[in-house]
């Protein structure tokens, strides 16, 4: 569950990034089309996993599991 954990928070990371670096006066129209693709991805990915895990908190709660 940990490693969840950790690359829900990268993806979070990468698309802040992303998201701040867009806004940057030196980057030309052409590559903000990019980087705001490259971020849209990289937060779907993001809202999987957090999606994931929420889920997957419920599901153990429910069951009694530990992991």
């Amino acid at each position: 569950m940990r490693d969840l954990y950790l690359k829900r928070n990268e993806l979070n990371e990468k698309s802040q990034k992303l998201r701040v670096a867009k806004f940057d006066p030196r980057i030309s129209k052409d590559m903000i089309e990019v980087l705001i693709r490259k971020q849209k991805e990289i937060y779907k990915r993001f809202k999987f996993y957090d999606e994931y895990i929420k889920i997957g908190g419920k599901l153990k709660w429910k069951t009694g599991d530990t992991y």
